[in-house]
């Protein structure tokens, strides 16, 4: 009896059962099966046994189909729905979920969902103020956030400013009586860990505290460095009033309450 046929035979049924559902799940997220088995370098026949549970792939092809679509080999033994799920939260792996179980359970009242103007000291220019804006949203019970660097930012430091280099994309976590964001840029290795607290008795939304660049010690730019983000809720005209004047400011050109809040004669600690 050749390998094959001993893996195939020796498999119960309800593991190449659990194994072709997830499969044709799969594959209605793409094409024609005669594109995708020739993608995967796999006999079209013999990858309609395993969608018909008929048949169980080597290890090697097994390997094969789970780097094609991004998953591990517990698409053996586990329905695809929960298996997507976890995969998609770093903060479910095994070896991190009994430290980070509660980290993203952030709940849209605590930190609302919508858009947001941000003000931060420049990494780059002690005298500059960052102005810019980011978008909340909530998915698959994860708080994350997504932006653009104003081109401006990009410009001066003659980094190419095309709109996928500027997107950052990250991640909102609780962090003590706060929230906390771990952000990248799109095109970079650069991350960004920003600590944020409520600001409070006031009518709107504000957070405030800083943003850590992890990057290289320079003797002339700074890795740290105060952070003001406002609620702009669905007030659109002031929400497309951001989105246009975004890029470097000074001082004067920052409102009072977030140069109170950005606490300027302050070292921070």
């Amino acid at each position: 009896m050749s390998k094959s046929k001993t893996l195939t035979s020796n498999a119960a049924p309800e593991i190449r059962s659990i194994f072709s559902s997830n499969l044709r799940q799969l594959c209605d997220n793409y094409g024609p099966i005669s594109q995708l088995s020739s993608e995967l370098g796999i006999n079209r026949t013999q990858f309609n046994r395993y969608l018909s549970g008929n048949s169980f792939p080597r290890p090697d092809v097994l390997f094969r189909i789970c780097k094609f679509f991004g998953l591990d080999a517990r698409i053996l033994l586990e329905p695809l729905d929960s298996l997507q799920v976890r995969c998609s939260n770093i903060m479910f792996h095994s070896d991190l979920e009994e430290f980070f179980h509660s980290a993203t359970d952030l709940a849209s009242q605590s930190l609302p969902t919508g858009f947001y103007k941000f003000i931060r000291g420049s990494f780059i220019y002690d005298d500059l103020f960052t102005c810019g804006l980011f978008k909340v949203y909530q998915k698959d019970g994860c708080t994350f956030v997504r932006g653009f660097e104003p081109k401006e930012v990009f410009i001066k430091q003659g980094l190419p400013c095309s709109r996928d280099r500027r997107e950052f994309r990250g991640l909102f976590m609780t962090h003590g009586n706060g929230v906390a964001m771990l952000s990248s840029y799109k095109m970079s290795k650069t991350r960004i860990f920003t600590v944020l607290s409520s600001a409070p008795n006031v009518e709107k939304q504000f957070w405030f505290g800083f943003a850590a660049l992890a990057r290289d010690q320079s003797p002339v730019a700074n890795r740290i460095t105060r952070f003001v983000a406002e609620a702009l809720e669905n007030d659109v005209s002031t929400i497309l009033s951001v989105a246009r004047t975004q890029g470097y400011i000074e001082i004067d050109d920052v409102p009072p309450y977030h140069r109170q809040l950005l606490q300027l004669d302050s070292p921070i600690r």
